[in-house]
């Protein structure tokens, strides 16, 4: 009798172990399902479009006349679609960055790409308060430059050798062109920093953050490193608050 009490007990504590494990998990999905949307809810407010630079010019429509698309800049987009999936957000639109129409202008952005590649980046960036941009679009420079130090960040690698560390830039605020809607930027010096940004993003220690949960605006500038061609792990360097007032109704 006493085997057959033993093995009770023992498969009903198995029994609430396995409960108490499934409600933990489940408690934390749950938060962070809410983290997300919360992140993303205010660019919902209205049509959101995924803006997604394609190089079109003659040196590469020679390959394809439909034009070029640089492989990090595709990943990014596919995890930004996935991660919007994922938290049940299917309502928005993907556009070129090179086609965008003025009303799309006005509405939720997300621009993927620096402002060498995206235009609407460029535009977006220049209009806004930063103290982190890229150095200089005009020549491809694509180093990040600190204005309050005049202290550039530099990937390492790119011509003279493979890609190993790679820098670049999230930026969230008001719309430039309609504050009353959203706009995120995920840029990096090379596509392995825009796949990174994307990814940054959606991960549950970047989304704790105060401001982000607040919904406040920012700038990050973080690093990732390259390990036969892909990108690790990002790092924040500096997370910034950007003083942009807040329009209320």
């Amino acid at each position: 009798m006493d085997r057959i009490d033993d093995l009770m007990i023992n498969l009903v504590a198995a029994a609430i172990g396995f409960s108490v494990a499934r409600l933990s998990s489940g408690i934390q999905r749950a938060l962070r399902l809410r983290r997300a949307r919360r992140f993303w809810h205010p660019f919902v407010d209205g049509k959101l479009y995924l803006a997604f630079p394609v190089f079109d010019d003659a040196k590469h429509t020679a390959w394809d006349p439909s034009g070029l698309a640089g492989v990090g800049d595709v990943v990014a987009l596919t995890v930004v679609e996935k991660h919007l999936r994922s938290i049940r957000l299917r309502d928005y639109g993907i556009c070129y960055s090179h086609l965008i129409a003025g009303d799309q202008l006005n509405s939720n952005l997300v621009l993927i790409a620096g402002p060498d590649a995206n235009r609407v980046s460029r535009m977006a960036m220049e209009r806004l308060p930063l103290t982190f941009v890229f150095n200089d679009p005009d020549k491809n420079d694509v180093r990040i430059l600190d204005r309050t130090n005049e202290r550039l960040h530099c990937s390492i690698g790119r011509k003279e050798s493979p890609l190993t560390t790679d820098f670049g830039l999230i930026v969230r605020a008001q719309n430039p062109f309609n504050r009353e809607r959203q706009i995120l930027i995920i840029a990096g010096s090379y596509g392995f920093g825009t796949a990174a940004a994307a990814t940054l993003v959606t991960t549950p220690a970047f989304l704790k953050r105060d401001i982000v949960q607040q919904g406040g605006s920012f700038e990050a500038l973080f690093s990732v490193d390259i390990v036969e061609n892909v990108a690790q792990e990002p790092i924040v360097k500096e997370f910034r608050e950007l003083n942009i007032p807040v329009l209320t109704p």
